[in-house]
């Protein structure tokens, strides 16, 4: 195999990742998606439950194919979608730039978008990026780990994140073993 033809290791980092999450049958839910706008961002949330931890998940608007969308919505009814068309028309009238209100109509038509093109995260990777987090966090103060990812040690904010990842790394490790909750984080890194 030349160089050119090799597997790239994001790639191989993903198979190994879905083959071990394969391995650990565990019992996965997700919830159905739902349109925010968080911190001035329009996205997808779901709920993804692993043995019976919960886990938010906010994904981007970003990840629905809106021109299927959009050509889906041009074959039916237009009545069913006139806050979507009103989004796309306000975001070309402004030149791109989106208001707050249009931001939430987005958000919810893509979460509309989602559940029709069935788009949902991927639990092996929610799960490994969980444990990533949760490593980070539990292995450092909050000091150490602010300064790490360019954080303002006295941000509220950014305790908040470093909390959350504690508490998200500490329901992981209610679901896997130490070592699988280490190799999970390793293969988050190469992802």
């Amino acid at each position: 195999m030349s160089t050119s033809e090799q597997i790239p290791d994001y790639k191989l980092a993903a198979e190994e990742l879905q083959k071990l999450f394969g391995s650990l049958n565990l019992q996965v839910s997700i919830s159905e998606p739902f349109g925010a706008v968080e911190d001035d961002w329009p996205c997808i949330r779901y709920t993804i439950t692993i043995n019976r931890q919960a886990f938010d998940y906010r994904m981007g608007i970003g990840h629905v194919d809106w021109k299927l969308a959009l050509r889906t919505m041009e074959s039916q009814s237009f009545s069913r979608y006139p806050r979507w068309i009103e989004s796309f028309v306000r975001i070309q009238a402004a030149g791109g730039v989106i208001s707050q209100a249009c931001k939430t109509d987005l958000a919810k038509a893509a979460a509309e978008v989602a559940k029709v093109q069935k788009v949902k995260p991927n639990p092996a990777e929610v799960l490994a990026s969980v444990c990533r987090d949760g490593l980070e966090a539990e292995s450092q103060l909050f000091e150490e780990w602010a300064s790490e990812f360019g954080c303002d040690a006295d941000s509220r904010k950014a305790e908040q994140i470093y909390h959350a990842c504690r508490k998200c790394g500490s329901m992981a490790h209610r679901i896997v073993s130490p070592t699988i909750f280490r190799q999970l984080a390793e293969l988050s890194n190469r992802l």
